[in-house]
């Protein structure tokens, strides 16, 4: 249960992230951006399809959203 907790919160993590991202600019935008990848990333160490499909689906939707809006920036 601990587990699934900090995923959840990695999750959310990245969500905020990308949210602050989403109102900066340049080099700031670019770097929260990376952060809230690597947030969705280590949720998806605990959210597995075996465990959680669910939540897995939800982050795997929010990582590729932020890394869209990467990409958008270089």
């Amino acid at each position: 249960q601990f587990a699934q907790g900090w995923a959840l919160t990695q999750n959310n993590l990245g969500n905020v992230l990308r949210d602050r991202a989403g109102r900066s600019k340049g080099a700031e935008a670019k770097r929260l951006l990376g952060e809230a990848v690597g947030a969705f990333r280590a949720a998806l160490q605990v959210h597995t399809w075996e465990h959680f499909p669910n939540d897995r689906v939800r982050t795997l939707r929010n990582l590729e959203a932020a890394e869209i809006d990467l990409q958008k920036l270089k």
